[in-house]
């Protein structure tokens, strides 16, 4: 056979087989085509579940409101929206996920990032109240665009329910206006800047901590205030403020006292009629400036007090009794945290009728005198 007739023999030969081979490839695509239909026609059964039964998913997957999720990250809300189409949009159309945001300017997020996602979110919460904490960045690492992101945030702050700010700097000025839907405050403001913050308008406003920076510069409607946590602050700063808050029922102070030599003694006696708990302790070790400033409320209604030992002087005791007698309380819970001069049984024989707890252990009177 020539070489001329080989070749014509060969193509004959690849023709049939390329024929085979589309043969084969139609019959591959049609049975591509029956098991895609198969696999189209398949109902998951997560994919089946009712839109608000999904959205109750989700709202579990985060911490309970007023707590932040992270804005990124594993437990960020954003993490919904990345497992599949469907879950994309059943999670930015849930506007309890978008609720509550947190922003860290020491954080690696870009300030103008979260900016742009802290906007976006209360968006996606649509008219539901909103919870918002931000925490500042130190002295090396703040930026210059935190003043837009407030602003921002500033923009929706009659969302705002429950609002904690941590910044170091005037620009939380930014966020005082009128806020009606807000409930909880917490401020900490680190260090003194100029001019006050007013956060009077606010209607709805009834639980607040400060620490002892943000106590002197806001405004607030103190009259309508239940619960108050001071941080850090002297007996006569809290005195000024008690005497704004006559409807407490709950108040947590944390003392501090700078200079004990200057120490005028307590403050004047304060009536808290509705007060029901009280706690006070000190920021570190002992003051003894701060004994007998239990003796300076006046609170009838009190159940509970928990409180250091220091508060109740060398004659713990004593001091409890006149508390008790000059409140005419009927207290039926106290917690005396720090160390302790008396063993626990000589309070509770002392006063039967109250439950007490205590936190630490019993110190050596006679090793401490020596």
């Amino acid at each position: 056979m020539s070489t001329l007739e080989a070749d014509r023999s060969r193509l004959r030969d690849l023709d049939a087989q390329i024929l085979e081979l589309k043969h084969s490839l139609s019959t591959l695509r049609t049975t591509k085509a029956q098991v895609q239909k198969r696999l189209d026609s398949y109902k998951y059964p997560v994919l089946t579940l009712p839109n608000e039964m999904v959205s109750e998913f989700f709202i579990h997957f985060l911490p309970a409101y007023p707590l932040c999720p992270p804005l990124t990250g594993r437990f960020s809300p954003m993490t919904l929206t990345q497992v599949c189409g469907a879950w994309r949009g059943k999670a930015l159309s849930t506007p309890s996920l978008w609720r509550a945001i947190s922003l860290s300017f020491h954080s690696d997020l870009p300030p103008l990032y979260q900016r742009h996602e802290a906007d976006a979110w209360v968006r996606r919460s649509h008219s539901l109240p909103i919870a918002v904490e931000i925490l500042d960045a130190t002295s090396a690492n703040r930026s210059d665009n935190e003043s837009e992101v407030l602003a921002t945030l500033a923009a929706h702050r009659a969302c705002c329910e429950h609002l904690t700010v941590h910044l170091e700097t005037a620009s939380v000025v930014a966020l005082q206006g009128p806020m009606p839907r807000l409930r909880h405050l917490d401020l900490d403001f680190h260090y003194e800047h100029s001019g006050i913050t007013d956060f009077s308008e606010a209607p709805l406003l009834r639980t607040v901590a400060l620490d002892y920076v943000a106590a002197r510069m806001v405004l607030l409607p103190w009259a309508q205030i239940t619960s108050l946590t001071l941080d850090v602050v002297s007996p006569m700063e809290c005195d000024r403020l008690l005497r704004q808050t006559p409807n407490l029922t709950h108040c947590h102070l944390r003392i501090f006292v700078e200079d004990e030599g200057g120490d005028d003694g307590p403050p004047p006696d304060v009536t808290l009629a509705y007060l029901d708990s009280l706690t006070l302790v000190t920021v570190a070790d002992p003051i003894p400036a701060v004994n007998g400033y239990l003796g300076t409320f006046i609170v009838p209604a009190l159940r509970r007090l928990k409180i250091s030992e220091d508060f109740l002087g060398s004659d713990p005791l004593a001091l409890l009794a006149s508390f008790l007698s000059k409140s005419s309380c009927k207290l039926q819970d106290v917690d005396i945290g720090g160390e302790r001069i008396l063993p626990e049984c000589t309070y509770r024989e002392a006063f039967p009728l109250i439950t007490f707890s205590f936190e630490a252990e019993e110190v050596d009177s006679s090793s401490n005198s020596e």
